[in-house]
C-alpha cells in the first residue's frame, strides 16, 4: 500500500490577496489537507477571499496575533529569522515554501523532510529593486534599512543554500535565483484563469464600457499613479480594480478633478471576467515585475 505523503504548506503572510496568494490557493486546492504555515493572516484586508481563506488549516507563528506585527512587518523584518524558527516541520514528508518579500523559506527542515522553494521573487529591497514603500525617502528610515538589510541579504543566501529544489515562477526570477543565490531552479509558471468564456459568471455592471483598466494591488511600485494621470490628462475613463496602502494617495488625486475614473476595491473572481470583457484595454505599468498574472488573465 503506497503511504500518504504529509505535505504542508508556508506562505510570507495572508494580509492581501495578489499573485502570490493566487498561487498558494493553487497549491493549496492540490492539497487540501496540507496545513498552511504563516507569519501572521489578517483577514480584515483579504477582502471577498477572507470567507475560503478562513476554511483552510492556518498556523500562524507565535507573533501572528501581535497588532505590532500586523501594523508594523516592514520595519520588523528583522524578525524573519525568528519567525520562521519557531514552525517545526519534522513530521512533514514535504514542505512547499511560497516565498518572497518575507523569506517564508527561512524554515528549518531536517532529513529526510524535502524542502521545495517555490519563489515569486528574491526580496526586492535587499538588491535594489523598487518596492512598495518608499522607505529610503528619509534618511534615519534609509540608514535603519540599510542596516537591517545588510543582515538579511546574509540569511537570504543562507537560507537560499538551505532548499532542495527551487521553483521559479518565470524566467527572470530564475535568472536572479542564479545571480543572488547561485542555486539553479526550474521554472513553473503561476496558475492563469484563461478561459472566462467556459464559465459561468457574474456580471458586473459599471454602466460604462470601453474603459482603461487597472488590476492590481495599490501599491507604489505598481505606478498607478501615472496612469491615473494620463487618463486625467487625456480625458479617458478608468476603472482600478484592487486594494493596498497607496489607496488613500490614489484617490487624492482625482479629488480636484472632474474625473471619470473608478475605484472598485476588490472584486470577486467570479466578478473579475465582466470587468475585462468590458474593458478597452488593460494598463499595466508595473516596474520590475517578474511574472504579471494579470496580463495573461486578461488576455484570455
Amino acid at each position: 500500500m503506497t503511504k500518504k505523503l504529509k505535505i504542508a504548506l508556508v506562505h510570507d503572510f495572508l494580509k492581501e490577496y495578489g499573485g502570490a496568494e493566487r498561487v498558494v490557493e493553487a497549491m493549496h486546492d492540490m492539497w487540501p489537507d496540507a496545513p498552511v504555515y504563516t507569519s501572521f493572516v489578517d483577514y480584515n484586508l483579504l477582502g471577498p477571499h477572507a470567507e475560503r481563506i478562513r476554511k483552510w488549516k492556518i498556523v500562524e507563528s507565535p507573533f501572528g496575533s501581535s497588532w505590532l506585527m500586523k501594523k508594523f512587518h516592514s520595519p520588523l523584518r528583522f524578525l524573519a529569522p525568528l519567525v520562521w524558527n519557531q514552525f517545526d516541520f519534522s513530521k512533514f514528508d514535504m514542505v512547499i515554501s511560497s516565498s518572497g518579500w518575507y523569506i517564508s523559506r527561512g524554515i528549518k527542515t531536517n532529513k529526510p523532510t524535502i524542502h521545495i522553494c517555490y519563489l515569486h521573487h528574491p526580496p526586492r529591497h535587499l538588491y535594489g529593486y523598487q518596492t512598495a514603500m518608499d522607505w529610503q525617502k528619509y534618511w534615519p528610515i534609509r540608514m535603519y534599512g540599510h542596516i537591517v538589510n545588510h543582515f538579511l541579504r546574509m540569511y537570504d543566501y543562507e537560507t537560499a543554500q538551505n532548499v532542495d529544489y527551487f521553483i521559479a515562477n518565470s524566467e527572470e526570477t530564475k535568472r536572479r535565483i542564479e545571480k543572488f543565490y547561485r542555486r539553479d531552479s526550474i521554472v513553473i509558471y503561476p496558475p492563469v484563469e484563461v478561459n472566462h468564456a467556459d464559465l459561468r459568471f457574474k456580471k458586473y455592471d459599471l454602466g460604462i464600457t470601453n474603459y482603461y483598466l487597472v488590476v492590481s494591488r495599490l501599491a507604489r511600485a505598481k505606478h498607478i499613479d501615472l496612469v491615473i494621470k494620463a487618463c486625467q490628462e487625456l480625458d479617458k475613463p478608468l476603472v482600478i480594480v484592487g486594494k493596498g496602502r497607496e489607496e488613500n494617495y490614489l484617490k487624492s488625486l482625482i479629488i480636484n478633478h472632474k474625473s471619470n475614473i473608478r475605484f472598485l476595491g476588490e472584486v470577486s473572481d467570479d466578478e473579475l471576467p465582466s470587468i475585462y470583457q468590458n474593458a478597452k484595454a488593460l494598463v499595466f505599468p508595473s516596474e520590475d515585475e517578474e511574472f504579471g498574472i494579470v496580463p495573461v488573465e486578461a488576455m484570455g
